[in-house]
């Protein structure tokens, strides 16, 4: 449909989408905005803890302990979320910069075999 026609919540969708493809190139400040902004929209819950775990990335706990407060978070729900966040960051004895670092380097590595494995199955050409 045109953007014209989304209703907010989809709209909201469409901003939560836009900010994962911006973490995932490691625009952290914009995807942090981009789940803020789909947050206001979308009102999912998803939208409004990727907004917190990206702030956690940034390693900017003092905007995430002051946005969670602002959001009505319980400090349970703040110590949720911090576990989750270092449990996602856990690679064996590596702090979160390594951890991201080996998981870019193992997308990297089966990126590279899959293309070797399509390559090798195209026929060469006469």
């Amino acid at each position: 449909p045109l953007a014209k026609e989304l209703t907010t919540e989809e709209y909201g969708d469409v901003l939560h989408d836009q900010a994962i493809a911006l973490f995932h190139v490691f625009s952290f400040r914009q995807a942090a905005a981009g789940f803020k902004e789909a947050y206001a929209r979308n009102h999912r819950k998803e939208s409004e803890d990727q907004y917190f775990y990206v702030l956690l990335c940034l390693g900017d706990k003092e905007t995430f302990e002051k946005e969670c407060e602002a959001a009505g978070r319980t400090p349970e729900d703040r110590q949720t979320l911090l576990k989750t966040w270092e449990e996602a960051c856990q690679v064996e004895n590596t702090v979160p910069d390594d951890a991201l670092i080996a998981r870019s380097m193992d997308d990297i590595r089966a990126s590279l075999i899959e293309d070797i494995r399509e390559s090798s199955m195209e026929l060469p050409q006469k």
